[in-house]
């Protein structure tokens, strides 16, 4: 074999070993491994594995989840438009600022009153040998940024806004 053949051999090899590469890449890109849906049930697989819940229980959670996110999502919009109200208003507008303040107050309280009434939940639904993993629930998820609790966003900012 010539070092011609030899070489277009190796390049040739080279090339559909950097395709199937690509195809693999590519294909976990879009196959969804790190869409909100499956970014969700690694969390609901890891809340069953730490509290070792069972069917029930487990079912009873995912319902106190759904009702939570139900019940707290229309807030948490209500809070975002009246704090980006809050900052875009003129300083003259102190009047205005003011209720908008009074509004973000009541919104976080409201917030917070629903996130407690979900944690108490979660504790009913506990074995008592279960609920010392609670507390450390409720750590985590405080200490994530705002986005990844999955607080609901209006409209993206856009490049025209941040000018």
């Amino acid at each position: 074999m010539s070092k011609v053949r030899l070489l277009l051999l190796v390049v040739g090899v080279l090339t559909v070993l950097n395709v199937i590469l690509l195809a693999i890449v590519f294909s976990s890109v879009f196959s969804g491994s790190n869409s909100q849906e499956a970014m969700q049930r690694r969390e609901d697989r890891q809340i069953r594995e730490i509290f070792q819940f069972d069917d029930n229980q487990m079912q009873a959670f995912l319902d106190s989840k759904d009702r939570h996110g139900t019940a707290i999502r229309p807030l948490q919009i209500k809070l975002q438009q009246a704090s980006e109200q809050y900052y875009l208003f003129p300083d003259e507008a102190s009047d205005q600022k003011s209720l908008l303040l009074d509004s973000i107050m009541d919104y976080s309280r409201q917030i917070y009153l629903l996130n407690d009434r979900h944690f108490d939940e979660i504790r009913k639904i506990c074995r008592p040998d279960q609920l010392k993993h609670v507390n450390g629930l409720i750590i985590d998820l405080l200490r994530r940024p705002p986005e990844s609790r999955r607080r609901g966003k209006v409209n993206p900012p856009k490049s025209s806004d941040m000018h």
